[in-house]
């Protein structure tokens, strides 16, 4: 570290101030590994949030403030000092007073304990009331603060819960009120009657113990799934299924002879394969066991095939890719283009661009490069 702020022109550069920004989005990077339970990305962000610590304490240690062994050791008697009914002896007496007035025989009472010590032990007797919020804290954690300051927990957290959601709904109607234009500062009693309405959902969740940053998170979490879910592949139709079946003469005699599907001569000249046509413009196929489309899982499985529009393909592959799918090519099919994606259990899907107006012309006429040709034509 030192020889990057040696040798570095960036490094050199930063400061409190300019490092700071770096250091909270680190954190959040962190805290979303973590959500998310992605092991290998927790282990690399803690690597970059351990290099904002050794960073800013490197900058106390040159102008003489403090260094990153100052800082451990810091940390190391607060944590003594905070958990005496672990360290017993090794705590300030100040801090094992506290425990002979209020055991720490569960995690309340610890936390409670803890705020005492740092009210009575690591401050200069400043009341809790009167202790200055970070203002750079985002606004919910914010908020949490403040109310923890200002307001005395009492009776049942449900109770103290249909307060504030009673304080919620004044808030919510003032803020209709103030919308339909019935205050002539509108968008002042807007706002105002906004902060009331979440400052009210913060309380709700901290009275019944509730984080309102983790409930938020997971809400437009939620909300983001079922948009993806509620917007489909730009397709039109399935073109294809594809069955990779195990015995392709008794297959073919079920789907022709038992079910009696038509069958073509689609790729005609293929070994290991049979084409039958489903209406004017679909087709299933009968493949024996091999290395599926484009390269993709062999065995017993499925491939179903969707054609849609030329110009969505490039937005499906963007929007696949974003949710983490491995996406195959795309691959050039004379003027067309397709793609292909396995799920979980093998089964090969293919997204195929083409025009339908051709596509249905071309299947009607019963011809045409890439299309069906029944026995008789």
């Amino acid at each position: 570290m030192r020889r990057l702020r040696r040798e570095c022109p960036w490094d050199r550069e930063q400061d409190e101030r300019s490092i700071v920004p770096h250091t909270v989005e680190e954190a959040y990077e962190l805290a979303d590994a973590a959500a998310r339970g992605d092991d290998g990305k927790l282990a690399d962000e803690l690597g970059d949030v351990l290099f904002q610590v050794y960073f800013l304490s490197l900058l106390l240690e040159e102008r003489g403030a403090g260094s990153l062994e100052a800082v451990a050791d810091g940390l190391i008697r607060k944590l003594v000092r905070r958990h005496p009914h672990v360290f017993g002896d090794e705590a300030s007496e100040a801090a094992t007073r506290v425990l002979e007035d209020r055991p720490a025989r569960t995690a309340d009472d610890v936390r409670g304990n803890w705020e005492r010590i740092k009210r009575e032990v690591e401050n200069d007797g400043t009341e809790e009331p009167f202790r200055p919020i970070p203002e750079t804290l985002p606004a919910l954690l914010y908020a949490r603060k403040a109310l923890k300051q200002t307001s005395h927990q009492g009776g049942e957290p449900l109770e103290r819960a249909a307060e504030s959601l009673d304080a919620l709904a004044e808030a919510s109607r003032r803020g209709a009120s103030a919308a339909a234009g019935a205050d002539p500062d509108s968008r002042d009693a807007v706002e105002r009657a906004l902060g009331e309405t979440l400052l009210a959902i913060v309380d709700a969740a901290r009275a019944l113990d509730a984080d309102p940053e983790l409930a938020l998170r997971a809400a437009a979490a939620r909300a983001t799934t079922l948009a993806s879910v509620a917007d489909p592949p730009p397709v039109s139709a399935i073109s294809e299924l594809v069955l990779e079946v195990a015995d392709l003469e008794r297959a073919r005699e079920f789907y022709r002879d038992v079910l009696g599907l038509e069958e073509t001569l689609y790729g005609e000249g293929r070994e290991g394969r049979y084409w039958y046509l489903v209406g004017d413009s679909a087709r299933l196929g009968l493949w024996t066991p091999q290395t599926g489309l484009a390269g993709g899982r062999g065995g017993a499985h499925v491939h179903f095939a969707f054609r849609g529009p030329r110009e969505a393909l490039d937005e499906l592959v963007e929007r696949l890719g974003d949710r983490g799918a491995e996406v195959e090519g795309p691959i050039q099919l004379g003027a067309d283009r397709a793609i292909y994606v396995t799920d979980p259990d093998g089964n090969v899907v293919e997204f195929w661009s083409q025009d339908m107006s051709e596509y249905a012309a071309d299947a009607r006429a019963g011809g045409g490069a890439g299309t069906f040709k029944r026995p008789d034509g």
